[in-house]
């Protein structure tokens, strides 16, 4: 009997270490795929003369338990922002608690910050509890994708949505 628990309790830690190595990966794959995609969409709005914004949202430890359809803990699917955003928009989970939006054709800070308003008012109406919005707009607040992702997780993003 107590090889059975043994050879039982291996194997979950066995599935746990895998399971956390391949979230890790998908992660870091949809880093890099929003990283590129932001990439794109930012030399299109140049090319277009338009504006586009980008969201970084961070959700705080508070998150009730069983939020997610799948996943056991305190997790959001992506699906549940669908409401909040157009079908045009782009979203990833690009962290544990770290989702990005790219908002494409904004009118420029105003079309984001209607979106921002809407997301955190869809985590107060759903019980998600705090949560965190970084915002950047292109051409305002940075001219690269790389310069948005650091505006919106820097001093004018999350870091000061409090």
């Amino acid at each position: 009997m107590e090889y059975i628990i043994y050879f039982v309790a291996s194997l979950f830690v066995v599935f746990a270490i895998t399971a956390l190595v391949v979230f890790k990966k998908v992660i870091k794959s949809n880093r890099s795929r929003m990283a590129r995609y932001l990439g794109n969409e930012v030399s299109r709005a140049k090319r277009a003369g338009r504006s586009l914004g980008f969201l970084l949202i961070e959700i705080d430890n508070s998150v009730p338990r069983g939020t997610s359809e799948f996943l056991p803990g305190r997790t959001l699917m992506v699906t549940l922002f669908e409401d909040a955003i157009r079908n045009t928009d782009m979203l990833e989970r690009t962290g544990f608690r770290l989702y990005s939006i790219i908002l494409t054709e904004t009118n420029q800070l105003e079309g984001s910050l209607v979106v921002k308003e809407r997301i955190k008012n869809l985590a107060k109406d759903k019980g998600w509890g705090e949560i965190k919005v970084g915002l950047a707009s292109y051409p305002d607040n940075g001219g690269t994708a790389q310069e948005l992702i650091d505006f919106a997780t820097g001093d004018g993003g999350i870091q000061s949505d409090r």
